[in-house]
């Protein structure tokens, strides 16, 4: 699990050949150490933490009573890391509800929706010129273009900036290869906080 600054990872990693020597020197079934190493792993994500509990699934290193607790089915959440699990999941599902709302208005009204891999950006005194496109190969296939004022292009682009921070805090930070930062002279210090 990969989070930064008190944020949520996205991805989990469990290496199996440690989980075949923990089973074989406790002579305790595979599935059961897989179920319960995935089982901790997914609770660091589900709770966007990379600390442990003291006592239960979330413990630092589980001992052999634990992994009593484990084949009993009762090695768990805390109940407070089970309600902030609920609550995230809740919060989830509301997000995805909003986002489908969303999607249900766009496809009404007859906008396209497209995707994008590709941007580049111009301007005038009187217009800022956004052109999006996917690449294909060594192709560029244009898929939108959006003009504006630039006092629009301007609000936007901080609302923008807050969006993706408030999107790192609950999903973890968003890595930027060095050299796309490189090819588009980006310092990330210095532009990224300047919001």
């Amino acid at each position: 699990m990969l989070p930064k600054n008190g944020g949520g990872g996205t991805y989990a990693t469990i290496f199996y050949d440690g989980l075949e020597e923990v089973a074989k020197a406790l002579r305790l079934p595979r599935k059961l150490i897989l179920g319960h190493t995935a089982a901790h792993e997914i609770g660091h994500l589900l709770l966007a933490s990379t600390g442990h509990s003291r006592r239960g699934l979330m413990r630092a290193v589980f001992r052999p009573k634990d992994w009593d607790r484990a084949g009993m089915g009762d090695l768990l959440f805390t109940p407070g890391q089970g309600q902030r699990v609920r609550a995230g999941v809740m919060e989830r599902l509301r997000q995805q509800e909003q986002a489908a709302q969303m999607a249900q208005l766009v496809a009404q009204s007859g906008v396209p929706s497209v995707y994008t891999d590709s941007f580049s950006i111009t301007g005038s005194a009187y217009t800022i010129s956004l052109y999006f496109a996917v690449r294909m190969g060594p192709i560029l296939k244009q898929q939108a273009v959006v003009h504006m004022s630039p006092q629009h292009a301007k609000v936007m682009a901080i609302l923008f900036m807050r969006r993706l921070k408030e999107y790192e805090k609950k999903a973890g930070e968003i890595g930027v290869p060095e050299s796309l930062l490189r090819e588009k002279d980006i310092d990330f210090g210095r532009d990224w906080n300047a919001v």
